[in-house]
């Protein structure tokens, strides 16, 4: 057996569901348009997870919405616990709500 191959935080990140993915029991539906704070709670190669904590919600961003040039690395991503000011776009067809930053 040869030496263990040290894993990324993309092959880490690509293998895990985070809690956004698990919206709370309570589920509040936010509408479209609404602004609103987050605090990133994940960050994948595909986007971002959020907690709205006024909304007690959870959502993602995805690439194209977080309103900058494509990142390269996961660590060009706003770091987990950094607060955005986001908008909500409504729902993807597996319920999770998609939100875009305001720059």
């Amino acid at each position: 057996m040869g030496p263990a191959v040290p894993r990324t935080l993309t092959d880490v990140a690509n293998e895990t569901w985070c809690f956004h993915s698990h919206p709370p029991q309570v589920r509040t539906e936010v509408q479209d348009g609404v602004a609103a704070e987050g605090v990133v709670v994940c960050v994948h190669p595909f986007g971002l997870g959020v907690y709205l904590g006024d909304e007690q919600a959870f959502g993602h961003v995805d690439v194209p919405m977080m309103g900058r040039p494509l990142a390269q690395e996961l660590t060009d991503y706003p770091s987990v616990g950094s607060t955005l000011h986001l908008e909500a776009l409504g729902y993807s067809g597996l319920g999770q709500l998609r939100m875009r930053v305001l720059t």
